[in-house]
């Protein structure tokens, strides 16, 4: 299987977001301060194209029917993302080791985007391998095949002579 084609660009996602709890109004206001720095230096370096926080509110859509949340069986909810402008895995990284919010506790994941879904992509490698092999077994049986059945005779409604 090939690895899909990158996009530009890296996903930070933020997760573990109840960070504040447990700190002091002190602790909370030195931690955004150091947030909103890190943030600046990052707008003012042109390493973002984008982000937001999230909604707490979510809904779930299945086959089965529409949930409101929250769900009790998720341990970890995506909080927010910011969109690096850094095709180099390297600064990605560097920038989310750099977050201020490590030390409270939030969690970061680096994600890559890419052009094409990696499960629509496995499921059509094995649909065309699936068809290729009834290909390969059709060509047994046809004309151009590399073999063919042996003719098969019906059986004479007369007598053989003896």
């Amino acid at each position: 299987m090939n690895t899909p084609e990158t996009l530009p660009g890296h996903l930070l996602l933020f997760s573990q977001t109840a960070w504040d709890h447990g700190l002091t109004i002190g602790e909370m206001q030195r931690v955004m301060r150091e947030f909103n720095v890190w943030y600046s230096s990052l707008l003012s370096k042109g390493l973002l194209a984008n982000g937001f926080p999230l909604s707490v509110e979510r809904t779930r859509i299945t086959g089965n029917g529409v949930l409101d949340g929250p769900f009790p069986e998720t341990k970890e909810t995506v909080g927010g993302y910011l969109e690096l402008k850094t095709d180099d895995p390297d600064e990605a990284l560097a920038i989310a080791r750099s977050c201020p919010l490590l030390g409270a506790g939030v969690a970061l994941e680096l994600r890559r985007p890419v052009r094409e879904c990696p499960v629509f992509r496995r499921v059509m490698e094995a649909i065309a391998a699936h068809e290729d092999q009834e290909q390969s077994a059709a060509s047994l049986f046809s004309d151009t095949g590399a073999a063919a059945l042996p003719a098969v005779s019906k059986p004479s409604a007369e007598p053989a002579a003896a």
